[in-house]
């Protein structure tokens, strides 16, 4: 995705929410809500109902909490000035990065040096 320049600068189709927090917050949970199940399942799967409830509700409520967040931190002048500027070319450094990231944490590197050497 870093290396494509798939730049979608026209609307074409695309439906604008009135609320940008209600869009972020929608977006933020189709995205990250498969991470965050992988994650926490394992470990609230030991717990009784209750336990498991008051575990979700605590995850929804820090993840309303981490929207509105975003939305103060957007507000701020020089963050929003930046991201203007700059926003899609950072993006794709945090792309390459977390890639890298993930192959070097996954073994995957080493693996591959393993298998030709």
């Amino acid at each position: 995705m870093a290396f494509h320049d798939n730049d979608d600068d026209d609307d074409g189709g695309v439906r604008k929410n009135k609320s940008q927090v209600l869009s972020v917050l929608i977006t933020y949970l189709s995205v990250c809500a498969g991470c965050n199940l992988s994650i926490f399942l394992p470990v609230l799967a030991g717990e009784n109902f209750v336990h498991f409830l008051i575990s979700l509700l605590f995850i929804g409520s820090l993840t309303v909490l981490v929207v509105f967040l975003i939305k103060l931190v957007s507000e701020i002048n020089i963050v929003s000035t930046i991201m203007k500027k700059h926003g899609e070319k950072l993006m794709k450094v945090c792309y390459i990065v977390i890639g890298f990231y993930v192959f070097w944490d996954s073994s995957l590197i080493k693996h591959l040096i393993a298998l030709f050497w």
